[in-house]
């Protein structure tokens, strides 16, 4: 790749351009999804576990995600994986159109859309540094998370007020809709998405095995493996807050569940990693992913503990939208990071492997737990939960690996 601008590659752009449909659609169903939850049952445990949903795939397909994107064509997989999830979406609307919808339906649908956007992912995390180069993709990163930070900001603000007026389960159309176009673009990059690697026939044994080599990998690596363990609380924690936001918004900041603040609240979440992203690059090249991991997750557990005792609409709109920024600095930051020191021929798989465990997993227990914990003791305990998770993952920060290691991080891989 050259110095010209990644909006001057017509490839990149279609990349960037499927990334922020689909994103613009998920960014109304996960405000959408766990309202119509919420509104259907009226329970905070039942709408902890559809927010599990999200993340609960990765814990099953993961690491198949990754083999298969490390051994099999990306592109193909990442169109499959969005023709699934529309499939899935679409039922949630028809069933709702047809006054059919059931909780069971509703949480099969999230489960599989959410694992085929885990086989998504799985290709996706060698797509990107092969399609621009490893040198490029702090600034690849910055531009497709800074554009889809503009939707999951503007998202949940516009569906914030449709939703006094239409029912979430129409709006979850959108999202259905955003994942056949992002099929569309996808299919039409024209450079390969995957390194040439040999032919032949990939049975169960085989993906057995580049699974195996993939956790062998993370499990060895010196930094690798403990920035994992450190991402298990930071994104249990993350998840903590995000299953109990829709109660928190009706039970304690009295906002209800629709009209503009909701939505405002809501925004935040994408706000913040919009700021998050304008300041990515520089803050890689000034501290590295390590560094600035230990610098930023004091301050994120600080603002969870203020965000426990808040209870004005007026003071959790800032408090939440640095919450997520900071967070979603720390979090890109260690992803961008990851992406540049695995090997070319480990990529999809090692970095699925570490999304499973510092994600799926962690987030997963995080989101099931803080719903039952909201129900039965509070919302503000739920948060305070989040802010402990945090504060582990702070702690962590100052083991003798991570201790020693270098500001920027090699960029080479080990």
């Amino acid at each position: 790749m050259t110095s010209e601008s990644l909006w001057r590659d017509p490839d990149f752009v279609r990349y960037w351009a499927s990334r922020a449909v689909s994103m613009l659609g998920s960014a109304i169903t996960y405000v959408a999804l766990p309202v119509l939850v919420y509104r259907l049952t009226g329970s905070a445990t039942w709408t902890g576990v559809v927010t599990a949903m999200d993340t609960l795939p990765f814990v099953f397909f993961g690491l198949l995600g990754g083999a298969l994107g490390d051994r099999l064509d990306r592109r193909a997989l990442m169109v499959g994986a969005d023709v699934v999830a529309a499939l899935a979406i679409g039922s949630i609307v028809v069933a709702h159109l047809l006054g059919h919808l059931s909780i069971a339906h509703l949480l099969v649908a999230a489960f599989l859309s959410a694992s085929a956007a885990t086989i998504f992912d799985g290709a996706n995390w060698g797509a990107l540094p092969t399609l621009v180069g490893r040198a490029r993709l702090p600034e690849a990163n910055a531009k497709v998370y800074g554009t889809v930070s503009v939707f999951d900001a503007a998202g949940p603000a516009v569906v914030g007020l449709l939703l006094a007026v239409v029912e979430p389960g129409t709006l979850l159309i959108v999202d259905a809709a955003s994942f056949a176009a992002s099929a569309l673009l996808i299919r039409g990059i024209s450079r390969a998405l995957s390194p040439s690697r040999p032919g032949g026939r990939v049975g169960v044994r085989q993906l057995g095995r580049d699974v195996g080599e993939g956790l062998a990998y993370l499990a060895r690596h010196p930094l690798l493996r403990p920035m994992t363990i450190v991402a298990i609380f930071g994104s249990a924690g993350a998840a903590s807050i995000l299953a109990v936001t829709v109660v928190w918004c009706d039970r304690v900041l009295g906002i209800g569940t629709s009209g503009w603040r909701f939505g405002l609240l809501y925004a935040a979440w994408g706000l913040g990693a919009l700021l998050s992203s304008l300041v990515l690059a520089r803050a890689m090249g000034a501290l590295g992913a390590i560094r600035l991991t230990r610098r930023l997750l004091p301050v994120v557990t600080l603002l969870a503990l203020v965000l426990a005792s808040v209870d004005r609409f007026a003071l959790a709109v800032p408090i939440l939208l640095s919450y997520v920024g900071i967070h979603t600095l720390q979090y890109t930051s260690v992803v961008t990071w990851r992406q540049q020191v695995i090997p070319d021929e480990l990529l999809s798989r090692v970095s699925s492997a570490a999304r499973l465990i510092g994600w799926g997993a962690a987030a997963s227990v995080g989101a099931l737990v803080a719903g039952p914990v909201a129900q039965h003791w509070g919302v503000r305990t739920a948060i305070l939960l989040a802010a402990s998770l945090h504060a582990c993952g702070a702690a962590l920060t100052w083991v003798p690996a991570l201790r020693r290691a270098e500001p920027a991080s090699s960029a080479t891989p080990a």
